[in-house]
C-alpha cells in the first residue's frame, strides 16, 4: 500500500468516526434540550473536518495519476485547506472541552 493511500485512508476513516461520534452528541444534547457553547464549538469542528478531508484528498492527489488531474495551483490551495483546517479542528475541539469543563463547575463556586 502506497503512502498516498494510507494518507487518505487514515484521513478519511478518523475524521468519519469523529463526525460520527459528534453527530450523535449533538442529537442527543439537542434531544434533551442542553445544547450549550461547548456543542456549538463540537459543531464548528465538524463543519471544519469536511474542509480538513476535502484539503488532505486534493493535496495527497499526485498529477497525472488518478481520474482527477489536479494542477499544481489546486494542490497549492488543497494544502492550505488542510492546514488551516486542521488548526481550526483542534482549538475548536478544545474550545468545547474547556467550555464542557466551565459547564460542569457549579454556579455557587467562583472563579
Amino acid at each position: 500500500m502506497s503512502f498516498v493511500v494510507t494518507i487518505r485512508i487514515v484521513g478519511t476513516v478518523i475524521p468519519g468516526f469523529a463526525v460520527l461520534f459528534t453527530l450523535l452528541r449533538l442529537y442527543y444534547r439537542w434531544s434533551r434540550r442542553h445544547l450549550g457553547l461547548d456543542d456549538a464549538w463540537a459543531a464548528f469542528a465538524v463543519l471544519c473536518v469536511f474542509f480538513m478531508t476535502a484539503g488532505a484528498w486534493v493535496r495527497t492527489d499526485r498529477p497525472g495519476v488518478g481520474p482527477f488531474n489536479h494542477s499544481q495551483h489546486v494542490r497549492v490551495i488543497g494544502y492550505y485547506m488542510l492546514n488551516v483546517s486542521f488548526t481550526c479542528v483542534l482549538w475548536a475541539a478544545r474550545m468545547s472541552i474547556l467550555f464542557s469543563i466551565v459547564r460542569l463547575i457549579p454556579y455557587v463556586m467562583v472563579l
